[in-house]
């Protein structure tokens, strides 16, 4: 998807810079392809406030602010046209909207492994429905407050679709505490790939880098019937 951005970018610049195409008139021509450079942004560079700073450079588009308003409003309609969910309650939040469909922004995938780790270390049900509804807990606001914002929107507000996302991580996290020696391999040869996993590529790279850096996931003894625990290394 970075490089089908890419290559959208360069085509979207010809058209803006030689025939001097309005944002909103290649968002019109290019439907498809233009949420999906919006979203797979929001998947990789949703951080800092500096989502349309870093999507211009990478289309490789000077910023201009009337270009990248039309590209802004043109948000709602580009998820109407495909009937994805609108989120009411990030009205004229684009860019959080946007994140809502990448799932869970990379830089945001390390707080949702540690969430993950307490829920599984305190014995509690290994599902996206149990974790998401501990999370939830109205008189326990604080259990949000390690992850970023990204995330605690997906969880809250991304039903069925975050409640899947959260059992496939599972999932994999638990495959990878499994084959300690040989997951890697697993990956390299397509074994262990979004199709395998379900979950999306940009996703499953995010980690897989999070999991070579910090170390594996550790299987301890715990009141979970099969078990097995995960703890992330510090």
């Amino acid at each position: 998807t970075v490089q089908a951005s890419e290559s959208f970018g360069r085509y979207a610049g010809i058209l803006h810079r030689v025939h001097q195409w309005s944002g909103v008139e290649i968002a019109k021509r290019f439907p498809a392809l233009t949420l999906v450079s919006l979203v797979s942004h929001a998947a990789t560079d949703y951080e800092q406030n500096r989502y349309w700073e870093s999507y211009w450079v990478r289309l490789g588009i000077p910023r201009e602010q009337s270009f990248e308003t039309d590209f802004r409003q043109s948000v709602p309609g580009l998820l109407q046209k495909f009937q994805l969910a609108r989120f009411p309650q990030l009205d004229r939040k684009y860019v959080q909207q946007l994140a809502m469909h990448a799932g869970i922004p990379n830089y945001c995938l390390r707080g949702v492994l540690d969430v993950i780790a307490n829920h599984l270390d305190s014995g509690r049900e290994p599902t996206g429905a149990a974790l998401i509804e501990w999370l939830g807990d109205p008189a326990k606001p604080h259990r949000m407050n390690g992850l970023n914002v990204p995330a605690r929107n997906f969880l809250r507000e991304g039903g069925e679709f975050a409640v899947d996302i959260i059992d496939r991580i599972l999932e994999f996290v638990l495959y990878v505490a499994d084959r300690p020696s040989d997951w890697l391999t697993a990956v390299d040869s397509g074994e262990i790939s979004s199709e395998t996993t379900g979950l999306p590529s940009v996703m499953l790279d995010g980690l897989v880098d999070i999991l070579e850096e910090l170390g594996l996931p550790t299987v301890s003894t715990s009141v979970r019937p099969d078990g097995r625990t995960i703890s992330i290394a510090p």
